[in-house]
């Protein structure tokens, strides 16, 4: 236990849970009496199992408690027991009601007038706010303190993403039984962590450079200009092209030899010209006169 200096706030490590009314929204809307009723159950189980395991309960928030203890064996077991009591409450299971528990070992800081705040305070509110129906949810600090203690039975119920908090934090079930089957296939399923906010960015952005560069590789692909032709036929091609535009070049193409002397290319020729006629035989001699 230490003391800031010049502050009147004691820090200190202790086991701080949460506890609240799983469908006392729905009851308190539909029978106002009836939830009344169940919140002086829910109080005075609370007062009388907490105190028998050492703790205190800091303050009640509508249906729901906070409680400080010692150790975080200490909590658990009083934890445990508050359950089972609430649960077993003929007014509770008349209503279908059911208690949750998040419980978190971590430093905390107590105020003169007994309040209790820091990161220990809202990590179990947070646990709190993840576990399910009946189900007690405890963090890892705890988990390494009671895994090797007579008497419960733990298992992963997966990193959870938490509001407030930065990184998945992983959870654990505890219960005086041990887990049962379906219990554990839900743990299995769950216990795949999911990755870090950090990582998940560094894939996606590492995932869209890579696309974004095959693209442009295949953008260049398509629109690289074609290599010129370099065997005959393309020669020939050429040629042909030539000589429809009337462009033909008498000049060998790279690759083709020289025509041989006295040979001439259809395209070299010279057109034929029709020779004038003479002139005694294309007239005819003239009639003579009457």
């Amino acid at each position: 236990m230490s003391e800031t200096p010049g502050d009147a706030r004691t820090r200190r490590q202790a086991a701080v849970w949460f506890a609240d009314i799983r469908g006392y929204t729905a009851l308190s809307s539909s029978d106002e009496d009836a939830a009344l009723a169940v919140v002086d159950v829910f109080q005075s189980l609370a007062r009388q199992h907490v105190s028998a395991h050492g703790g205190r309960v800091v303050k009640f928030i509508g249906d729901a408690v906070m409680a400080v203890f010692e150790s975080a064996e200490a909590a658990l077991r009083a934890a445990l027991a508050f359950r089972e009591a609430f649960m077993a409450h003929d007014t509770v299971r008349r209503h279908g009601l059911a208690l949750r528990v998040g419980v978190h070992l971590g430093e905390v800081v107590e105020a003169d007038d007994g309040d209790v705040y820091g990161d220990g305070v809202n990590t179990a509110s947070r646990v709190e706010g993840a576990a399910a129906p009946g189900q007690i949810a405890v963090t890892r600090a705890v988990y390494q303190q009671i895994r090797n203690r007579k008497g419960f039975h733990a298992w992963a119920l997966g990193a959870r993403r938490l509001k407030g908090i930065s990184e998945p934090l992983p959870l654990y079930e505890v219960s005086l039984t041990p887990p049962t089957e379906e219990q554990l296939r839900t743990a299995k399923r769950l216990t795949a962590a999911p990755q870090s906010r950090v990582y998940r960015r560094a894939t996606a952005l590492g995932i869209g450079t890579s696309v974004v560069a095959f693209g442009v590789l295949m953008f260049s692909v398509a629109t690289r200009p074609a290599d010129p032709p370099v065997d005959g036929a393309g020669v020939e091609s050429e040629r042909v092209s030539a000589q429809a535009a009337g462009t033909d070049s008498t000049e060998p193409a790279p690759g083709e030899p020289d025509p041989s002397p006295g040979e001439t290319s259809a395209a070299q020729e010279p057109e034929a010209v029709e020779p004038a006629a003479r002139e005694d035989e294309a007239a005819p001699a003239a009639a003579p006169p009457p």
